[in-house]
């Protein structure tokens, strides 16, 4: 008789806010998800802050998209999905990328007990602080292909915030973000290809 192993397929979980998905929200399908899942948001507005607390693969429509003006992309807001919340990435090897986030106190933030995050192809706008990045230093990050959009201005009040704020226990040998380099350490994390416009600062090093 012959034996076979069982496994779990990784299942695909749609979301659009207008219906006509799996899930009307990001929170319900994070909650219905498994580890290593992915969950495929379509254009719509999600007034929801987002807790990612297992591994899985978030893509926005604009996934795979450079955010960069520059790049020469065109995004245009109907086909975005815009995220008016904070996300916080605290598990192992997140991926997060393809999307609009704004009206935030911190846009996109990670947990200093994991790492090997990916932040890709998102506009980040118009939040406190655009992302904050920390880690364990185990494993290398990336963020990259992201626009950075007056990351000082919250409800129309303007206060202090970075696009990129990088605590120190993200450690990475060459940790840029454009050409600034911000320090050195073990792990090869990469802050690379990301533009800005407005706010403080682009980036914010946190010792």
């Amino acid at each position: 008789m012959e034996h076979l192993e069982h496994r779990r397929l990784l299942a695909v979980l749609t979301v659009n806010g207008s219906g006509g998905a799996d899930f009307a929200t990001i929170s319900d399908a994070i909650l219905a998800a498994n580890s290593n899942d992915q969950i495929e948001v379509s254009p719509a507005v999600y007034n929801e802050d987002l807790v990612v607390d297992l591994t899985v693969t978030l893509s926005g429509p604009q996934r795979g998209v450079d955010a960069r003006p520059s790049s020469g992309s065109t995004r245009l807001p109907q086909d975005e999905a815009i995220i008016r919340g904070s996300i916080l990435l605290e598990a192992q090897n997140v991926v997060f990328g393809g999307f609009r986030v704004e009206a935030a106190a911190v846009g996109v933030e990670t947990s200093e007990l994991f790492s090997g995050y990916r932040i890709l192809n998102n506009v980040v706008a118009s939040n406190a602080i655009g992302v904050r990045l920390e880690s364990d230093g185990l494993a290398p990050s990336i963020v990259t292909e992201n626009y950075f959009v007056d990351n000082n201005l919250v409800e129309s009040v303007t206060g202090y915030g970075p696009g990129l704020e990088i605590l120190r226990r993200v450690s990475a040998a060459r940790l840029r973000c454009g050409r600034r380099r911000l320090f050195r350490g073990s792990v090869a994390s990469r802050c690379v290809g990301n533009s800005r416009r407005g706010g403080v600062s682009g980036v914010e090093r946190v010792r």
